[in-house]
Formats: structure tokens, sequence, C-alpha cells
């Protein structure tokens, strides 16, 4: 069920777009402007979520919820925070956690769009690597 390219899954008209990674992959100044420590132990979920609206996508604000396991089905919570930027529109939500090497994490997330009757699950599925 997870290919190498599953971070865009569709629901109707709603894309839900996910994508994790070790913070130390971000530049420093986003990280600082996002208040984001970067380390290689720190993973972080980037969910967003945009409908389709005849020809043109356009971001969306949704309650999400997210439960992470590892293989061993230890569970880790993380706590997501809508972050919006104003000049491009665009709405996300990121979360941090501890990670260990070669851990893969199973992400359920639960996406509910503001103004959908629907609740969309999506798992997702991401290795780190923390050792290089």
């Amino acid at each position: 069920p997870y290919g190498a390219n599953d971070h865009d899954k569709k629901f109707g008209n709603y894309i839900i777009h996910i994508n994790a990674l070790t913070t130390d992959q971000l530049p420093p100044e986003i990280a600082r402007g996002y208040e984001i420590s970067r380390s290689k132990n720190r993973g972080m979920l980037n969910v967003s979520v945009r409908e389709r609206q005849g020809q043109m996508e356009v971001p969306v604000t949704a309650s999400i919820s997210v439960m992470a396991k590892n293989l061993s089905s230890q569970l880790k919570s993380i706590a997501l925070r809508e972050v919006t930027e104003v000049d491009s529109a665009a709405i996300y939500y990121i979360g941090e956690l501890p990670v260990g090497n070669e851990e893969t994490l199973i992400f359920d997330i639960d996406v509910k769009p503001v103004g959908s009757r629907e609740t969309f699950l999506v798992s997702y599925r991401q290795k780190f690597f923390t050792s290089y």
C-alpha cells in the first residue's frame, strides 16, 4: 500500500499532501522562522490540504489529528500546528517528534477539511536516517 511517491492522496475534490523529514534538512533560516530545532534526531511531519475548484487548487483549513507508530507498534504522539503564509496563501500543518536511525514510522492521519462532511483517513510511511 505504500509506494515511493505516495505524498499526495486524493479524495474527491480534496488533495492531501504529506511529507516527513528530519529537521536538520531544513535550511537554517526556515527553521528559525518556524521555531523548529534543527536536528538529525527530530522528525517533522508536514500536511497540507487543497481543494480543486474548477481548474484551480486552493489551500483549505482542516481539522487534523495524527497518531504515529513504529514497526514495533510503539506509539508516538505528534501535535500539529497550523502555519499560514499570507504572501503565498499557503496553509499547512507541521509537527515534530523524536526519531531514531533507520526508524520507520507509520502516520495515521485523520483530515476533516473545513466545510466538508467527511473525514479522510490517510496512512503515510516514512523511514528516517539519522546517521550519515
